[in-house]
């Protein structure tokens, strides 16, 4: 991942742009916050595409530990955030 300044990223915008189109990230900081991302666009693919590419394929427990912590991380987000919607 590329990581440049607010105040850099106006001035090396063609040459950022044309490193995310060849596929990679451009992380943009302020103040050493991050605030943003430069990513290429895709096209997202329709479900039933989707779906055959992970046709068949079973979980091994790497990907059941990621998919616990992911929901734990969404948990906490939602118990953060929930009371602010309101």
């Amino acid at each position: 991942m590329i990581e440049c300044t607010v105040n850099d990223a106006p001035t090396n915008f063609h040459e950022l742009l044309k490193r995310v189109a060849h596929g990679e990230t451009v992380r943009i900081r302020d103040h050493g916050q991050p605030i943003a991302r430069m990513v290429r666009d895709v096209e997202f693919l329709p479900g039933p595409d989707f779906a055959a590419i992970f046709d068949g394929y079973q979980p091994d427990t790497l990907d059941l530990a990621a998919a616990e912590e992911i929901a734990e991380n969404l948990r906490l987000l939602e118990a953060t955030y929930a009371p602010l919607a309101h």
